[in-house]
């Protein structure tokens, strides 16, 4: 039987479930420790008024908390579930029973929802408000994931792989368990860790704190969910409705095509986006979902959208008939990626004018001129250009798989460019040279003024490079490099002129102290020669 360490410690599972323990603010009464091992919270339990009762199948852990005056009784959580419920209340015998602990146990059997089913049969018949508190590894950490792109999973002797692990669990995967099982998560206190017993070898770039690669795989992390350096959920359960939270095996890859979100800036309301509704109802069965949020919705909005694809748009916004059909073609051609497409803008006053028929972009366009959307490319020196959410279509996936959403004012165009900026990051962009949306000029953004926004706030973003940047990098830096010769040539032509000129200057100076009647040939070819040098030095500037 393998024995653990039992010193109690600070900022541990122990520690977070005694914080949870007396948070819940429950009656004195039994506390009944499952897994309890050596029980290191039995004296901290007994001064606190509760009465430990532990309980373990490890024999000697049993005998040796006897002998120190704790009650202790053998048991195995991998008996049937009836069997359990009976042995619980065995040991209970009538007595109050004011919490439950099975701290570091659930991962470590077969069939952790049997366990939690019995529980919640006792809680029914001895106390409704029972609390059970859990801690349970996560195996989402970051180390984990980036041990496993070095191809590694180290099963040890202890912590996130413990080699006596038969189970592993995420969040979702802790949802669905308390949630099937009958329990709710009603309070938390995580135990957190950056680095973990699985930081070997520590000098591997995966792993070692501030290499580039590091930095990658940690930021990417952070940005799925808050739980990248979780080394334990640690939580507090209360009896709930039975849930049946859906799992891996339920999801599906034939999602609804698109979704729409229309983003109400302050003063606006539903009524401002009626025209644009309209245009929707005209895309038929391809536009699936269309919610309309004030900007703080937009990240809940973004998170649950269960379309493939979802376009953040503004209530004037206009769009074309064919507006999704374009968007769905140039998504079969570039799964996955950012899509940005061109767009028509007008002065509002034009756009408000217009009737309720789609618009006739190509028309507009040969009038009006259209705007390329910008793809945030830092490889790429492209003319200014204006910026509009409306012109970018975006894979679902980047929020909710990825957590890429709008930070800030969700509905400004700074906090859409940041946006649109670590989407193209992660998923890359495809430039679509076809208007298909007329958006108002007012709500257009100077590419420059967005793209300082965009980089004072990405600046500490590791940046995911496409395959080829390396000799666009390089080109970048030879056009670089010849850009800085030809002006260290210029200034010194430049300083050549000028001492010429200066050396001249003086030259005419003691010509304008001699008296003479007349110019001298000497002095008129000498005004020659500087009205040259002045030319020459004005085509130099």
């Amino acid at each position: 039987m393998k024995v653990y360490d039992s010193d109690f410690f600070e900022d541990s599972s122990w520690d977070m479930a005694l914080r949870l323990l007396v948070a819940a603010d429950v009656s004195p009464g039994v506390v009944l420790d499952l897994g309890s091992g050596r029980s290191p919270l039995a004296s901290r339990l007994s001064g606190l008024g509760f009465l430990p009762v532990a309980c373990d199948i490890d024999a000697d852990a049993i005998a040796d908390l006897l002998a120190d005056g704790v009650e202790a009784h053998l048991l195995s959580l991998m008996i049937d579930e009836s069997e359990l419920v009976a042995e619980l209340k065995r040991i209970l015998d009538g007595r109050a029973l004011s919490a439950v602990l099975a701290l570091d146990v659930l991962e470590h059997l077969v069939d952790p929802a049997a366990v939690l089913r019995a529980l919640r049969t006792v809680a029914l018949e001895t106390n409704p408000q029972l609390p059970v508190i859990v801690s349970i590894p996560n195996i989402t950490h970051v180390e984990i994931a980036s041990k496993l792109l070095m191809g590694r999973w180290d099963v040890i002797d202890t912590g996130l792989l413990d080699d006596t692990h038969l189970r592993f669990f995420s969040i979702g995967q802790l949802d669905r368990l308390t949630g099937r099982s009958g329990w709710s998560q009603v309070d938390g206190s995580d135990v957190l860790r950056g680095t973990s017993e699985q930081c070997f070898p520590s000098d591997a770039p995966n792993l070692r704190p501030g290499t580039p690669l590091n930095d990658a795989i940690r930021f990417t992390r952070s940005l799925a969910d808050p739980y990248g350096t979780t080394f334990q959920f640690v939580r507090r359960l209360a009896m709930a409705d039975v849930v049946d939270v859906p799992n891996a095996n339920d999801f599906s890859e034939s999602r609804d095509p698109l979704g729409v979100i229309i983003v109400l800036s302050e003063g606006e309301s539903a009524d401002d986006a009626a025209s644009l509704l309209g245009d929707l109802e005209l895309q038929g069965d391809a536009v699936t979902e269309v919610v309309i949020v004030p900007a703080d919705g937009l990240e809940t909005a973004l998170r649950s959208c269960a379309t493939r694809w979802v376009a953040v748009l503004r209530p004037q916004t206009r769009l074309t008939r064919d507006w999704a059909a374009v968007v769905l073609q140039a998504g079969e051609a570039a799964p996955g990626q950012v899509l940005g497409f061109e767009f028509v803008a007008l002065d509002d006053d034009l756009l408000a004018a217009m009737g309720p028929e789609a618009p006739d972009v190509g028309v507009m366009k040969s009038i009006h001129g259209s705007v390329q959307a910008d793809p945030f490319d830092l490889l790429h020196f492209a003319p200014p250009r204006f910026v509009s959410a409306d012109s970018y279509v975006v894979p679902a996936e980047l929020a909710r798989s990825n957590g890429v959403v709008p930070e800030g004012e969700a509905g400004s165009v700074g906090a859409l460019g940041v946006w649109i900026a670590r989407g193209r990051n992660l998923a890359g962009i495809s430039m679509v040279e076809s208007p298909i949306a007329v958006v108002a000029r007012s709500a257009l953004a100077d590419a420059d003024v967005v793209f300082d926004h965009v980089l004072s706030r990405i600046n500490d973003d590791p940046i995911v490079l496409p395959a080829g940047s390396a000799s666009r990098l390089a080109a970048q830096r030879r056009r670089f490099l010849i850009d800085e010769r030809k002006s260290e040539l210029y200034a010194n032509q430049l300083h050549r002129l000028d001492r010429q000129m200066a050396a001249e200057r003086a030259e005419l100076a003691k010509l304008r102290a001699v008296h003479f009647q007349r110019p001298s040939r000497r002095m008129i070819a000498m005004l020659r020669r500087i009205r040259s040098l002045l030319r020459r030095f004005a085509r130099a500037g």
